[in-house]
């Protein structure tokens, strides 16, 4: 037995220890208030429309500051927490979180230099596969544990190379279907939402899968990709599934702890702990990059269980905040319920997802098109959060959400839009694109409370 059989084994051990704990009642809080954070990646550009997409090195300026906004995987991607804490599932709680989020992100707008911006994309528009070397964190043992990762990954990979292609133009790229190549350019947001059982949390994770397609189409905003318009609402989406094609994407829902963690031993793993069955676990868990987890955290007399749902190209606080409202309403109006598609069907939707608005979806045991189906989903949350007595506050983000939806253009489609007219009214490429990334400046510093 080798050290990464080794590894596996103890982590299957692991496994097999929280699935007993769980089965105890560990991880069950039923009188505690649930919480939520949001984890937030987003990209330093420079300002010069002559270098539009054009990174710049936060490391220098973002090491270290009072609310722990860090380089993460690329010198140029800055990720940090809505809050300095996961703020309960209240109204007070809920407030606290929207006014945090944008205040640390005007913070860093304001730390980082004059001619550089804070973009909150999915993906890096202009730079290619060429790019890495320049860009990627070489601070250890990050740089090594990418690397690992990256190897491990391509060796699994079913295909080696990326195809994508825009159906209307015949543009494509086609690099090495290399994980790290895919996500130094990647920004997304995240959701991190506690539970107060296993059943709660493996039911979330069960809706999150649901849901996932939808949110991908409503909320992708990264239509370019190394130069050219890819024809998608989520280039991010489609990159890493190309480049991660067994470790990211949409997972299987599991009826108990132990049968999610083992979906998951049995990949290979690009990690070695063989002393360590707490960490080995958790390292095999780090290198799955699903659009939805299950989290624990292993305390002496309770643990935490949480949700963490990473569908979402990267928003600024404002879209942020309407997705993760729609991703709490969902998670109720929908708990344990039979509307909810297949396994099958949700894959076949996630498929289609990073078309935005033009495909249709199941729900119901029906298809329905995107726009339907949002419009529905904020029926059903307005509805339960008034039954808990959040309605207020949400309604301020789902009525306007439920506006743009009924318009029909999400934020790529615009974007798109914007750059063709002022393409053909003589900008070019550079200044149609700086033009779009700026307006994304903007949205990420607007006030919202």
């Amino acid at each position: 037995m080798n050290d990464k059989q080794l590894t596996l084994r103890i982590a299957n051990d692991e496994a097999i220890r929280r699935n007993n704990l769980a089965t105890k009642g560990y991880f069950d809080n039923p009188s505690a208030i649930r919480t939520v954070n949001i984890e937030q990646e987003v990209q330093i550009l420079d300002s010069d429309v002559k270098k539009a997409g054009i990174p710049v090195n936060a490391e220098k300026f973002l090491k270290t500051n009072s609310i722990g906004a860090r380089p993460d995987t690329s010198t140029f991607i800055v990720e940090y927490d809505g809050s300095d804490h996961p703020e309960k599932i209240n109204s007070k709680g809920l407030k606290n979180l929207a006014v945090k989020f944008l205040n640390r992100t005007i913070y860093i707008q304001k730390r980082i230099p004059k001619n550089t911006i804070l973009v909150s994309i999915g993906a890096n528009p202009v730079l290619t596969e060429d790019d890495s070397d320049d860009w990627l964190v070489k601070t250890e043992p990050k740089y090594s544990r990418y690397i690992q990762i990256d190897s491990n990954a391509f060796s699994e990979n079913p295909v080696k190379s990326t195809n994508i292609v825009n159906p209307l133009t015949g543009k494509a790229i086609k690099e090495r279907a290399s994980s790290i190549k895919g996500m130094f350019r990647v920004t997304g947001t995240q959701f991190h939402i506690s539970e107060n059982s296993v059943d709660d949390a493996l039911d979330s994770h069960r809706t999150s899968i649901a849901v996932a397609p939808f949110m991908i189409a409503a909320f992708g905003n990264s239509p370019f990709l190394a130069g050219i318009d890819t024809g998608r609402n989520s280039s991010r989406v489609e990159l890493l599934r190309q480049t991660e094609q067994l470790r990211s994407g949409l997972p299987k829902p599991a009826n108990s702890l132990l049968e999610y963690y083992e979906e998951i031993l049995t990949l290979n793993t690009p990690f070695v702990c063989t002393d360590n069955p707490v960490k080995a676990l958790d390292e095999v868990l780090s290198a799955v990059h699903t659009v939805s987890r299950i989290r624990v955290i292993l305390n002496k007399s309770k643990g935490v269980i949480r949700n963490e749902f990473r569908h979402i190209d990267s928003q600024s606080p404002y879209k942020s905040m309407q997705a993760l409202f729609l991703t709490l309403g969902c998670i109720e109006a929908f708990r344990f319920s039979d509307e909810r598609p297949s396994y099958k069907e949700s894959k076949i939707d996630f498929q289609n997802s990073v078309w935005g608005l033009k495909t249709k979806m199941h729900w119901n045991k029906k298809l329905m098109t995107v726009q339907e189906l949002g419009l529905y989903f904020i029926e059903k949350s307005l509805k339960i959060f008034k039954k808990i007595g959040l309605y207020d506050i949400v309604f301020e983000y789902l009525d306007p959400l439920k506006d743009e939806i009924k318009l029909g253009i999400t934020q790529s489609d615009f974007f798109r839009k914007t750059l063709n007219y002022s393409m053909t009214q003589g900008a070019s490429f550079k200044q149609a694109l700086n033009m779009i990334l700026k307006s994304l400046n903007k949205d990420a510093l607007r006030k919202i409370i």
